[in-house]
């Protein structure tokens, strides 16, 4: 035979051989990986088993075998949200799958995924009502709505059956999470910590779980065991800084120091040789708690081990600018950054030069170095547009510029690269709250409080916001979720003793009360006593709280000045001055004192007094801006001629370094006086020191708004008067209805206006404010109306500049429209 009769044979044997495998279909294909799978899982192999089964479906994608072994894999690896879809994916093929439905709702219990549950759970029941697992279904739908509509006769009864229900399914996560849930909101938590640590035993991965043993434990007072649950989160869960933090301000706030300074070295001591992140935090420790000098110790330490290191280099001149040697530590940043290679850097360099020059632009803030500082940020954003640190600085510098949007802009950028940046997301709420967007204001300080892990500043500032709106219940609620982590912080204590005595709670205030003075601090002694003051003037009158100071300054002489001004709110101030008389008797040179001495003098009608003893204090206390003040409010009260007033202002203001109180009264003279151009340069400098002062930014729109007929600067007082969009007191309704009216936006100033009107029924300009919105609106007869109220209201001695341009608005208004 030849090889070429050999070839022809053996090529058509090849192609036969293809014609036949062309010949399987793609469901055989399928099923062939459909039973490989399904024998790989009996031999253990999941993850070939998997791959199996994928490679089926995407040959098949319809068959729902296959789909349901890949979900059952996705489960059992703990890959949640692959199981989920396939499951949903076998769902939909296949509606009347019992046990696809009793998994696809417990899944969705277990994640809170509710409208998940509520579609499936409903099916289980359906389709198979007599499972147990189903009926631990049943009853979790019911306690979930029993839990949202807050019905407590239901809970205890759903409590009950989940324990029967346990006797027999021990394991079941979900009758576990039900009765942790119930336990808690009925405070058996004893029995909530026994089901937290069975939770645990079955899934000791559970962050979850550890979240809420620490709560429990916090709400018990048991401190021991919350320290313990903490230290274990940060061994299991490494990676979270976050943890490591909460850990930390908790041994502070139990007072063990050492205890902290130690687990921050330990983090320190198992750094990479390069990464002084750890370093850097204790070094920063130590100088909170042990000062300046203990810090540059421990540095030097460190340095000496890690010379070349450029953050450790930049951390000691960042210390050397605190301790007073602004000029070294400025130089030796320009210094270290001129160790840094100008063209190509190592991701690390380009990381720790870019912080470095972070620093420098802060230190040039605090040198009052602006230009630099801005100049700083400038380089740092060309190389890297998204350096987070810089864009902060920026954003701040947006924000007081009242340029919202591009502050906005900067810091979505910033957490996009640091998505859990609490400072990021204060300044964002700092954004939109001159922006005018309380609600998203309020939501971004909710996110700040929660990435924080409840610190207590954070905590503080949403709590702050939530009460400020008259939301207590949440304000109370953050308050407790940052004092289960620090338990002692005196700050978060107060806040929530001032929260309780708003909720009219005196047992709950009693107890914050009883709190703070177990701190054993002179400090939170004082706090104490301030919250039992109040709590008895609330709830029986001033009379006992007098009484009540009047037992305590006898051992505490720190409560005679809480005790003069109690005497003088119940309208008694001859008992106050007779406390004053006293203390100065032995100490006639306490400023304090002799300033409250004048202040009731004034009071009781005994101005010559007053002002001798006011003019005696600024002689020996020229910088005493409140002797200052009153002073002038003396002059005002006499009627002195507006040369006079400000002439003492001046004085006063050279005295007391330009106090801002001081301006705002010399501001309110110059405006009364004739000379708003006057008032409106004094408020453009105080806004140019403090621009987040709502009342200086209502007073300065206001200003440039009424007095001033120039596009520029309306659009100036636009852009200040952001932040007054959704306020509730009547001036800066006005001043934000009134440009409004000024932009052309007639038709919404109106709702403004009416509540301004209503708010101040004395102020003329403000009821001619809103008669000049009803006439634009075309309500002639109300606009008429309103410009007599507010002719009225000036009355003949009145503005009388303001009462012209009335009167002749109103003849306009009556004349009509002019023919054409």
């Amino acid at each position: 035979m030849s090889i070429k009769s050999v070839f022809t044979k053996t090529t058509a044997m090849v192609l036969f051989c293809l014609f036949l495998a062309a010949c399987e279909s793609s469901e055989e294909k399928a099923q062939g990986h459909y039973e490989t799978g399904l024998e790989l899982i009996a031999e253990g192999d999941d993850q070939r088993a998997t791959l199996e089964f994928r490679n089926a479906l995407q040959l098949v994608p319809t068959m729902l075998e296959a789909r349901r072994e890949l979900a059952k894999l996705y489960l059992k690896s703990d890959d949640t949200f692959r199981a989920f879809r396939e499951f949903l994916r076998v769902a939909e093929q296949d509606p009347e799958d019992a046990e696809v439905q009793l998994v696809l709702a417990q899944l969705s219990f277990l994640e809170n995924r509710w409208d998940i549950f509520d579609r499936h759970s409903g099916k289980a029941v359906e389709l198979d009502p007599d499972n147990p697992e189903v009926q631990i279904i049943a009853l979790a739908g019911q306690y979930r709505n029993a839990a949202m509509e807050e019905d407590g006769p239901a809970i205890r009864s759903i409590i009950t059956t989940a324990e029967t229900m346990q006797d027999t399914s021990p394991d079941s996560a979900i009758l576990r999470q039900i009765l942790i849930d119930g336990y808690i909101r009925e405070s058996r938590l004893e029995a909530a910590l026994t089901q937290i640590a069975q939770a645990l035993e079955a899934d000791p991965d559970d962050r979850r779980f550890y979240t809420v043993q620490a709560q429990v434990q916090g709400r018990l007072g048991d401190m021991d065991a919350l320290e313990s649950t903490l230290s274990t989160m940060v061994e299991r869960f490494p990676d979270d800084p976050q943890l490591r933090t909460q850990y930390l301000q908790f041994l502070v706030s139990q007072g063990k120091t050492d205890a902290a300074e130690d687990f921050l070295r330990v983090q320190a001591e198992n750094a990479a040789q390069d990464d002084a992140a750890d370093v850097t935090t204790l070094v920063q420790f130590i100088l909170q708690v042990r000062g300046n000098e203990a810090a540059l110790a421990e540095l030097d330490s460190q340095l000496e081990q890690n010379p070349d290191n450029p953050i450790l280099q930049s951390l000691r001149a960042s210390l050397q600018f605190d301790m007073g040697e602004r000029a070294e530590a400025v130089a030796q940043m320009e210094r270290i950054i001129g160790t840094f290679p100008q063209d190509e850097m190592t991701d690390a360099e380009a990381d720790a030069l870019e912080r470095i020059k972070t620093t420098l632009a802060t230190m040039l803030i605090a040198n009052g170095n602006e230009v630099g500082a801005r100049r700083t940020v400038e380089e740092i954003l060309a190389r890297n547009a998204n350096a987070a640190g810089a864009l902060k600085m920026q954003a701040t510098w947006m924000i007081a510029d009242d340029d919202t949007d591009g502050a906005i802009t900067a810091l979505r950028t910033a957490l996009a690269e640091e998505p859990e940046d609490v400072q990021a997301m204060t300044l964002m709420a700092s954004a939109y709250q001159r922006a005018g967007n309380n609600e998203l204001m309020m939501d971004f300080l909710s996110l700040a409080a929660e990435a924080s892990n409840y610190a207590s500043q954070p905590s503080l500032r949403y709590a702050t916001a939530l009460a400020q709106r008259g939301n207590l219940d949440q304000a109370e609620e953050t308050l407790l979720q940052s004092l289960r982590i620090q338990p002692n912080n005196m700050d978060v204590l107060i806040a929530l003793g001032q929260v309780y005595l708003e909720q009219d709670d005196a047992g709950r205030t009693t107890q914050v009360i009883e709190t703070l003075r177990r701190l054993g601090s002179a400090e939170a002694d004082r706090a104490a006593t301030a919250l039992d003051v109040s709590q008895r003037v609330r709830n029986n009158g001033i009379d006992e709280a007098v009484a009540y100071l009047e037992q305590l300054s006898q051992q505490d002489e720190t409560l005679k000045v809480p005790l003069i001004r109690a005497h003088l709110q119940a309208n008694e101030p001859d008992k106050a001055m007779a406390i004053v008389a006293g203390i100065l008797e032995d100490d006639p040179s306490n400023a304090s004192m002799r300033y409250l001495q004048a202040s009731i003098q004034m009071a009781t009608g005994q101005t010559e007094e007053a002002r001798a003893g006011l003019t005696g204090l600024v002689e020996d206390q020229p910088g005493m801006a409140q002797a200052w003040i009153q002073l002038v409010n003396l002059s005002l009260q006499d009627r002195q001629s507006d040369a006079e007033v400000l002439s003492l202002i001046d004085t006063a203001l050279t005295s007391t370094d330009q106090n801002v109180n001081l301006l705002w009264i010399k501001a309110s003279v110059l405006e009364r006086g004739g000379d708003p151009e006057g008032a409106i340069a004094i408020y453009e400098a105080l806004y140019e020191r403090d621009s987040s002062s709502v009342i200086i930014a209502n007073n300065l729109a206001s200003l440039l708004s009424t007095v001033r007929t120039d596009e520029a600067s309306l659009q100036r007082a636009v852009a200040i008067a952001q932040r007054l969009k959704d306020a509730d007191i009547p001036a800066l309704q006005d001043t934000y209805g009134w440009l409004l009216y000024r932009t052309g936006n007639i038709e919404d100033s109106v709702p403004y206006l009416e509540k301004a009107a209503q708010g101040l029924p004395n102020d003329g300009r403000v009821q001619y404010h809103l008669g000049m919105a009803y006439h634009g609106v075309g309500r002639t007869e109300e606009a008429l109306a309103q410009m007599q109220k507010a002719i009225d209201v000036i009355g003949p001695i009145g503005d009388s500049e303001l009462l012209e341009e009335i009167k002749a608005q109103v003849q306009e208004i009556q004349a009509g429209p002019a023919d054409n």
